[in-house]
C-alpha cells in the first residue's frame, strides 16, 4: 500500500511576520481595545500612535498590526462638528484629514480632504494619494498662500501634483476669489 501524506501537516498556516512591533506607541483617552487574535489595535479617544518617524493622532484610529495598515478619522459631535481630525506628521511635514489610511509596508497613503502647509504655501486637495517619496497626487485641489481652511483666495487645480521641493504641476486650473471663479 502507498504511504498517504500527512494532509494536516500540509495545511498548517505559515506564520506571518508582524508588521508593526513593540516599537509602536500607543495611547487613548477613552479606551484600547485588542481583537482577540492580537492583530488589529482599535483606539478612540485621543488617539495617538508613533512609530518611527510618524506620529498619527485622531479622535479613532485603527491599526492592523499585521497588515501593516493603520486607518484613523474625526468624530462629529452632536451638533455635526467633525473633532478630532487626523494630523499625520511626518518628520517636519505635517498633515491634517477628514480621515486617512497610511500602509506601514509601501509608505503610501490614501487622503480624504487633506490640508497642509507645503513650503510657501498651502495644499487642500478633496482626494490625495501619498507616494512614499512624499509625492502628494490630489484631485480636486486648491493652492494658496492664505492660511486659514477655508481659504478666500485660492488657485483651483482639477488635478496636481505637487514633488517637495521641487514644483507644484497641475492640470487644468483657475483662480477663485471669496469662492467666486475668475474670470466673471
Amino acid at each position: 500500500p502507498a504511504a498517504v501524506a500527512d494532509s494536516a501537516a500540509e495545511a498548517k498556516p505559515k506564520s506571518k511576520k508582524q508588521i508593526l512591533t513593540s516599537d509602536v506607541k500607543t495611547s487613548a483617552t477613552d479606551s484600547t481595545i485588542f481583537s482577540i487574535d492580537g492583530k488589529k489595535v482599535f483606539l478612540f479617544g485621543n488617539a495617538k500612535i508613533e512609530f518611527e518617524d510618524i506620529e498619527l493622532t485622531a479622535a479613532y484610529i485603527e491599526a492592523d498590526m499585521e497588515q501593516g495598515i493603520i486607518y484613523a478619522e474625526g468624530v462629529t459631535d452632536s451638533l455635526g462638528n467633525l473633532e478630532g481630525q487626523p494630523v499625520f506628521k511626518q518628520g517636519s511635514d505635517e498633515m491634517k484629514a477628514i480621515n486617512l489610511t497610511y500602509n506601514v509596508n509601501t509608505k503610501r497613503g490614501y487622503i480624504e480632504r487633506l490640508y497642509t502647509e507645503q513650503e510657501d504655501g498651502y495644499l487642500h486637495s478633496e482626494l490625495t494619494k501619498k507616494e512614499a517619496d512624499n509625492t502628494i497626487n490630489m484631485i480636486h485641489g486648491k493652492y494658496t498662500t492664505c492660511e486659514l481652511e477655508d481659504p478666500h483666495f485660492y488657485l483651483e487645480l482639477t488635478k496636481g501634483k505637487y514633488i517637495p521641493d521641487k514644483a507644484i504641476i497641475a492640470g487644468p486650473s483657475y483662480m477663485v476669489l471669496a469662492d467666486i471663479p475668475l474670470p466673471l
